[in-house]
């Protein structure tokens, strides 16, 4: 999917002042040599006893069809951990795939946080993908409240109107987001 973009580096700040997620979406990159690299774990990581938490249910963001399953005798690492957007450890960066949408990323969070919650999600034509999920965002769906944001200026650029203005108003006041952890090889 193609968004509205601007040249140069992210400005979330800008984003926030104007309601407009285009200030960190860069223009389309055509380039197959670099997809998106989502750094999910792989499914087959996750073989030990686990139970399946609720019924499958359609994700109408992505367009998958996601499951969670609580894992019986272990935890995994986390590939994020959950701050407030205001952080100031947070930096905003593009990554080296063709993803559109720049993320945060923090490069001093100390040991990635542990989950016994996994998320597979399955779209059709396309690989089975399979998630850790932070505590904090487990936290907020069980709570049926807002859940941070994996990718949020993507997020943003996929809401509308009102929904849009009440993200970009829970963002402002120093809303939860799912930050990754920076490696610089991946950052453009």
């Amino acid at each position: 999917m193609q968004y509205a973009s601007s040249p140069g580096p992210p400005d979330f700040a800008r984003v926030l002042a104007t309601g407009d997620p285009k200030w960190a979406t860069r223009a389309p990159i055509r380039n197959a040599r670099r997809r998106n690299n989502h750094i999910h774990a792989p499914p087959s990581l996750y073989a030990g006893a686990r139970r399946r938490l609720g019924e499958p249910t359609l994700n109408e963001l992505h367009g998958s069809i996601d499951e969670y399953f609580e894992y019986v005798d272990t935890d995994f690492p986390c590939n994020v951990t959950v701050l407030p957007v205001n952080d100031e450890r947070i930096t905003w960066h593009y990554d080296t795939t063709a993803r559109q949408c720049a993320r945060p990323y923090i490069s001093d969070a100390g040991p990635p946080p542990r989950s016994n919650i996994v998320k597979v999600s399955r779209r059709h034509g396309r690989p089975t993908m399979t998630y850790v999920v932070h505590p904090a965002v487990w936290a907020a769906k069980q709570a049926n409240t807002r859940e941070p944001p994996g990718d949020v200026v993507a997020a943003l650029n996929r809401m509308q109107g009102d929904e849009r203005a009440a993200e970009i108003q829970a963002l402002a006041a120093g809303g939860l987001v799912c930050v990754y952890f920076a490696d610089a090889t991946q950052l453009d």
